[in-house]
């Protein structure tokens, strides 16, 4: 499977979703700063050490400051059978959105 890339605007319609996890790849300082609701905290480096459970999810959501880093983790999951997923822009294009 592969990944998709959605915009900040398209973000909304997974927020809340049970089947749906959204996850913060920023670390936990800049977490604690600002972090969409509902969203878990895994620094991109902790990543391949906390991904098991991620699989009980239908989709899979990553964002970080800028979109570089999530988009990276949507390409390490990419053969993964779960639908994953990466915002455009990070934080800084959404941050007013919600």
């Amino acid at each position: 499977m592969s990944f998709e890339v959605i915009s900040p605007k398209d973000l909304k319609g997974y927020l809340g979703r049970r089947d749906v996890i959204v996850v913060d790849l920023r670390e936990k300082e800049e977490y604690s700063e600002y972090h969409l609701a509902g969203a878990v905290n895994i620094p991109y480096d902790e990543l391949s050490e906390r991904t098991r459970w991620l699989k009980r999810y239908k989709t899979i959501i990553f964002y970080c400051d800028r979109g570089n880093v999530s988009l990276i983790a949507a390409r390490d999951l990419k053969d993964w059978p779960n639908q994953v997923i990466t915002v455009s822009g990070g934080v800084h294009q959404f941050k007013g959105l919600f």
